[in-house]
């Protein structure tokens, strides 16, 4: 609920087909880094606070931003994200 997230997927093993993340908190900022050969499928919303996927911004009050990789539909192995939470900042950068 409370708290702060540091993600390095940029190693991990990624099965085939769509891998799902959910990841839902209440005050906190969530980090995350992503393999730039997998494709994704992203979505965050929040109350307060501020998004930064890849480049791309959304910062106010309730924010949402979401990202989709080229060719994601057509991809053997690829990572579903969706990220809730109320209070904090999220960062998802491509390594």
């Amino acid at each position: 609920m409370i708290g702060d997230y540091y993600f390095d997927i940029s190693k991990a093993y990624v099965p085939e087909g769509e891998t799902p993340i959910q990841i839902k908190g209440w005050i906190g900022d969530v980090k995350m880094l992503i393999p730039e050969d997998i494709p994704v499928d992203i979505y965050v919303a929040g109350s307060i606070g501020d998004i930064k996927i890849f480049g791309q911004k959304s910062s106010d009050i309730k924010p949402n931003l979401s990202y989709r990789s080229p060719g994601y539909e057509e991809a053997g192995k690829k990572l579903k994200i969706e990220i809730e939470y109320s209070i904090g900042s999220v960062r998802i950068n491509k390594v």
